[in-house]
């Protein structure tokens, strides 16, 4: 069997973070969460990932913006 799909979440709730993070960990995922776009981004370049969801509306960088360098990162 291969590697379980590696989930990056990143959301500025915590709260937000670990009730995705818990679930999609119970049903097999490796997952990995980032409170802001730069810690995302660090986590993408770090360790890659599958799948991200992203909220949309976060201080500084938003989720769009985040997603714009993610591609650029690893398109």
């Amino acid at each position: 069997m291969g590697a379980a799909v590696r989930i990056l979440i990143v959301d500025d709730e915590q709260h937000v973070r670990q009730s995705l993070a818990a679930w999609f960990r119970e049903d097999g995922y490796d997952v990995t969460s980032a409170a802001n776009g730069r810690e995302a981004l660090a986590e993408l370049t770090r360790a890659g990932a599958d799948i991200m969801l992203v909220d949309i509306k976060m201080p500084g960088m938003d989720g769009l913006e985040v997603l714009r360098k993610a591609r650029e990162l690893a398109p």
